[in-house]
Formats: C-alpha cells, sequence, structure tokens
C-alpha cells in the first residue's frame, strides 16, 4: 500500500454541515506512524450538497508536496430501479436507475462480484454513461458465472464525478459517489453463515454456501 504523507491542512468547501456551514477542515491525527484525515467531529448533512454544487478541495501542503487543489461538482444520491438481478447462463441482465440532470458530467460503475467469499475468480466492471440503463450480456455473465461462484454475490452500482490535482508528487483524485449494492439471485446457489441456514444434510462450507 501507499505510505501515507502529512501534506498540511485540507479545507472542504460545498459539503455542507448539520450545523449550516458550506465548508471544514479535515482533522488530521497520526496513529501507529500513519497519517490520517477525517471529517472528525464534524457532523455533516445528508446530502451535503445539492446536484452540480462546485465542490474544492484545498490542501496546505507541506514537506512532502506543495500545497493544490482538487475540484468537482456535487452529484444527486443514486435511485436504482431495477429489482436485484438474477444471474442465469447466457442471459442478458438489465440495470436501471435514475438518470441526473441534464449537463451532469457524472459516470455509472457497475462491478459484479460473485465469488469473493469463495478465494476471489473474477468479476465483471463496466464504466457507462450515467443515462440511467446498462445490459450486461449473456455471454460475458456466462463466463464469469464458468470462474466459479460463493456465497453472499453481489452487484454494486456506483455514481461517481471525480476532480484531479496534480501535484510534484503525483497525481491525487477527488471522487464524489453513491453506491447501491444489491444481493444476486443464482439458481442453486443458497448462501449461508450457519449450518442452521441450510437444509440437511447440507451444512455451510468454507465459501459460504450450503451443500
Amino acid at each position: 500500500y501507499p505510505t501515507s504523507q502529512d501534506v498540511g491542512t485540507i479545507h472542504v468547501t460545498g459539503v455542507h454541515t448539520a450545523a449550516g456551514a458550506s465548508g471544514f477542515d479535515l482533522t488530521h491525527t497520526v496513529a501507529n506512524g500513519a497519517h490520517l484525515y477525517s471529517q472528525g467531529a464534524t457532523a455533516l448533512a445528508y446530502p451535503g450538497f445539492a446536484e452540480g454544487e462546485p465542490i474544492t478541495v484545498a490542501v496546505g501542503g507541506g514537506t512532502f508536496t506543495p500545497a493544490f487543489t482538487m475540484a468537482t461538482t456535487g452529484i444527486a444520491p443514486l435511485v436504482v430501479t431495477s429489482a436485484a438481478p438474477t444471474l442465469e447462463r447466457d442471459t442478458a441482465v438489465t440495470v436501471t436507475w435514475t438518470p441526473p440532470a441534464s449537463g451532469a458530467t457524472s459516470r455509472v460503475l457497475v462491478k459484479v462480484e460473485i465469488s469473493h467469499h469463495g478465494g476471489f475468480k473474477g468479476q465483471v466492471e463496466c464504466d457507462t454513461a450515467d443515462d440511467g440503463s446498462l445490459t450486461l450480456g449473456g455471454g460475458l455473465l456466462t463466463q464469469l458465472l464458468d470462474l466459479g461462484v460463493a456465497g453472499f454475490p453481489t452487484i454494486a452500482i456506483t455514481r461517481a464525478v471525480v476532480g484531479t490535482g496534480l501535484t510534484t508528487a503525483g497525481r491525487v483524485d477527488l471522487t464524489v459517489s453513491s453506491t447501491i449494492a444489491q444481493a444476486v439471485t443464482i439458481p442453486g446457489v443458497i448462501s449461508c453463515t450457519d449450518d442452521v441456514e441450510c437444509t440437511p444434510p447440507a451444512t455451510c462450507q468454507d465459501d459460504l454456501t450450503c451443500r
């Protein structure tokens, strides 16, 4: 993993607090040698910004990097309008959501991951326009199913916008996102965390499926 750094003060503008302020400073702490930045005791409003509202993060800088600023815009909370999908061989799946206001620059990432608890074998990731719909082809999903499945398969849909800051130390991305995860049904796969969730003589296996 990258080594965490002290980058000085960080001030966020365009994200509203519960008290009504339109910005706040991140709290810097050091734990076990790692530099951590968080909102600290500042309570935030939800949603913390309006769709399209400017958001900036101003970094004060220090010995690691000079000062720099990242900017992006607020997004509308993601609303998924399609039901949690069922994955079957050679069968396409369409995911739908409420599109943003006209002129929005957000993108949508759809990630299907069905083998996590069995030892990660692969996933499908699609980066698509935020236009309200994406169809995952049956052939692609068949390839994913053929890699193997485990308990509690999921699909995650994320709306995101990204702002970029270029520094002497490299590139830093500021991501504003809204994610909804849904459980995926796969015929023949029964997820479990304990034997009592399985029908005897099946028991709950290490991959969290009843067999």
